[in-house]
């Protein structure tokens, strides 16, 4: 069954407690997600869903800068190019508790 595939670029940070860290093959450090920050962005595909908790999810600075009346209509945009969403399709970190969630489509 062939679909296309959109991303959606989302930051999702969490308060510091405890994280991770390990080194690549090339040396290199890498940031590996806490766990909770892993279930968090797993959150992040019922609520584009429209089957998750928008309050609860986001924080109050993310609500007054997006209000569900404008979140809403673009996750229906997203729906209508892309279909629903399937997924979470990476992440790239910053920190343990900071990262971009990509999301297939």
């Amino acid at each position: 069954m062939a679909r296309g595939v959109g991303l959606l670029l989302c930051i999702i940070a969490l308060s510091p407690s405890e994280g991770h860290s390990q080194s690549s093959p090339s040396g290199a450090a890498s940031v590996v997600a806490s766990p909770a920050f892993e279930a968090r962005a797993r959150e992040l595909i019922g609520i584009l869903r429209g089957t998750g908790d928008y309050a609860s999810f986001f924080s109050a600075e993310f609500q007054t800068s997006v209000p569900k009346e404008q979140f809403a209509p673009v996750n229906a945009q997203l729906a209508a190019a892309f279909g629903p969403p399937v997924a979470l399709d990476g992440m790239v970190m910053q920190a343990p508790y900071a990262g971009t969630v990509r999301v297939r489509y």
